[in-house]
């Protein structure tokens, strides 16, 4: 089974929904929404339908994005496959540059040895050299 795309970006803050309008607007099923209530998300349950207000909806889902993100450190690169920030292997790397300012820095993941990649601006590269040693083309390359 294919999973839904989930979006905040049509909850209205000034607005109180129900289950199923909360989940017909985020593009979520309503079992995912009566979880969101059990992990967290403030709901008005006095009364018979539950409501839920679009100021908590927005507060919930923005805390959850960042309870998720994981910031890469310097010195790393992010891995699609294994869905981790991995360190290159054998610390090589190389430079491609995709403007006069901007490039990226392509490597192998030292676990998986897949192709994983971190853009980078190019006045940022000498500190690369303390992680890795890069190759390819760029002004400070020897």
């Amino acid at each position: 089974m294919r999973r839904r795309k989930i979006s905040a970006a049509r909850v209205k803050k000034h607005r109180a929904y129900t289950v199923e309008e909360l989940a017909e607007t985020t593009g979520a099923v309503e079992a995912t929404v009566r979880t969101w209530v059990k992990r967290g998300l403030p709901a008005l349950t006095a009364q018979r339908p539950m409501l839920i207000l679009g100021r908590d909806v927005l507060a919930f889902m923005n805390a959850e994005t960042n309870r998720r993100r994981r910031p890469i450190q310097l010195g790393e690169f992010f891995c699609f496959r294994c869905k981790e920030s991995r360190k290159p292997a054998l610390g090589i790397a190389d430079y491609v540059p995709l403007s006069r300012s901007h490039g990226r820095l392509v490597a192998l993941c030292d676990t998986c040895e897949r192709e994983c990649s971190r853009m980078v601006s190019i006045r940022n590269l000498p500190n690369w050299h303390a992680f890795c040693e890069i190759g390819g083309s760029y002004e400070g390359n020897d």
